[in-house]
């Protein structure tokens, strides 16, 4: 795949992803999610180096689970910040930050005392 349909690749996904018009599903990696398509699955993965450094994986497979394309878009590429946005975008949609956020807004917003009185155990 050329530069010029990864960067288009990126951004359709993207819009795609803003819209709300597509279901990320978590895959195999702590950072990593997936998109089922009728050809195949496309995952977007961050990959966390040394030195805060990172870089963002596009792949796409093929139906028979074959990686078929393998993107890594350092820091230093052209198309990094779209890729990290992409990234970040499918991340919080995947664990619907804003609507997360809304609720714990609209519960701040009223006069009902909040928390519970019991000790709950944290999931982590």
């Amino acid at each position: 795949m050329n530069n010029e349909k990864l960067h288009e690749l990126i951004i359709r996904l993207n819009e795609k992803t803003l819209a709300k018009q597509v279901i990320w599903k978590k895959s195999s990696g702590s950072e990593e999610f997936k998109l089922s398509l009728k050809t195949g699955p496309i995952t977007v993965q961050k990959v966390q180096q040394r030195y805060n450094s990172a870089y963002i994986e596009i792949s796409l497979y093929n139906l028979d689970g074959d990686m078929i394309e393998n993107h890594i878009v350092t820091e230093a590429h052209k198309d990094y910040q779209t890729a990290l946005d992409l990234f970040t975008n499918v991340r919080r949609t995947f664990y619907k930050v804003e609507e997360t956020l809304d609720d714990i807004l609209s519960q701040l917003n009223t006069d009902d005392t909040l928390g519970k009185d019991e000790d709950d155990d944290l999931p982590f």
